[in-house]
């Protein structure tokens, strides 16, 4: 959601407190919370800075929404693997839900994205598999976290985009705000007829026209954010909202290489199957997509390179003490929250009707 970077001499805060943590600079706001940089002041408690996101007072005061939130962030805060951020306390304080989560030393990847975007350059493409994979590994984790009867719970975290990314300044990549979009659109829908959530340009088709959703609805997302990264752009750049649906539903796709030579065909042909319109046809998991990554990466021994360190390092100073808003793209097709016109609601119908019946994924 926001770049988290260890902290802040300017943008502090008036002293401010939010239970045992006192809130020492603002890191950003959103539609749904805020977000502090925060020191843990219980006795005995570790002083290092952590992050603090309250949820605004008009959804914390809403019973049910109450509810979803407590409900899935206590299954988070159950996650427990390197390329997950770890939410480490959550609850209600005079009637404000928070959560408290460890803080990243680093940036997110919006952030290195629009860096790289205003030196006209891309990541080199080791970075960009390396990043890639530790977020399938994150998500595989959270996607096959089992229950009380040992089976999967079916976790998905529906909002896997570049501000969901986070980059430690060693270069390792950890997801962000899982189970927070699941919430917050159960919300939406509750109050708001007609409402679509999301950011549109890393939605998979079935989540566009709420189909079930599984595995490898993130999978659709983690490919459009390997392509990002690939191409220096995204495959609908400047597209608007409906336009967008229309290229989905036509299945135009043009691969990473277009627009980067530098891009070989089994990268494009990875892309082209992580972000394919039939989710039969996807990775099956997470974890698949992962190990067809790795295994090309280890095929192409000169592509390895060492430069996320230096490029953080670059980026995480300038920023630390910086508050600003939610980190979204300003293109028309990332809408977060907005009204379906007719048009759009019929172009969604057709998608739906087009869309398969969709089997449970099979093993890989």
């Amino acid at each position: 959601m926001d770049d988290r970077t260890k902290v802040i001499a300017s943008g502090a805060l008036p002293p401010r407190r939010c239970g045992r943590y006192e809130l020492v600079s603002r890191l950003g706001a959103g539609g749904m919370a805020e977000v502090f940089v925060a020191i843990d002041r219980a006795p005995g408690a570790d002083t290092r800075p952590i992050v603090v996101k309250t949820i605004l007072p008009h959804l914390s005061s809403d019973p049910e929404f109450q509810r979803m939130f407590m409900a899935e962030a206590k299954l988070t805060a159950r996650f427990d693997h390197p390329n997950l951020v770890r939410v480490l306390d959550l609850g209600r304080i005079d009637g404000t839900l928070f959560l408290a989560m460890e803080l990243v030393d680093g940036c997110d990847l919006s952030r290195l994205l629009r860096k790289l975007d205003g030196e006209e350059r891309t990541l080199p493409l080791f970075d960009a598999l390396q990043l890639t994979v530790g977020v399938l590994r994150g998500l595989h984790h959270a996607h096959t976290f089992p229950g009380a009867n040992g089976e999967p719970l079916g976790v998905v975290h529906r909002d896997v985009s570049p501000a969901n990314v986070l980059i430690t300044r060693g270069g390792i990549a950890k997801v962000t705000d899982f189970g927070i979009a699941k919430v917050e659109q159960e919300a939406a829908e509750r109050t708001q007829a007609g409402v679509l959530k999301g950011k549109l340009r890393y939605m998979a088709p079935e989540q566009l026209v709420r189909g079930p959703l599984d595995a490898r609805t993130d999978v659709y997302a983690v490919g459009m954010v390997l392509y990002m990264m690939l191409a220096g752009r995204h495959v609908y750049e400047g597209f608007g909202d409906l336009e967008l649906i229309d290229a989905i539903r036509s299945g135009g796709f043009l691969v990473p290489s277009t627009y980067n030579v530098a891009v070989p065909p089994e990268l494009d042909q990875i892309c082209e199957k992580a972000c394919a319109f039939d989710p039969r046809k996807r990775f099956q998991s997470a974890e698949e997509f992962a190990k067809v990554l790795e295994r090309y990466a280890s095929s192409r021994l000169s592509l390895r390179t060492n430069t996320l360190a230096q490029e953080i390092a670059s980026l995480a100073p300038a920023v630390s003490g910086e508050p600003r808003e939610e980190s979204r793209s300003n293109s028309k097709s990332s809408s977060s929250l907005h009204q379906l016109a007719p048009e759009m609601a019929t172009a969604l119908a057709e998608i739906a009707k087009a869309f398969p019946e969709l089997p449970k994924p099979r093993k890989s």
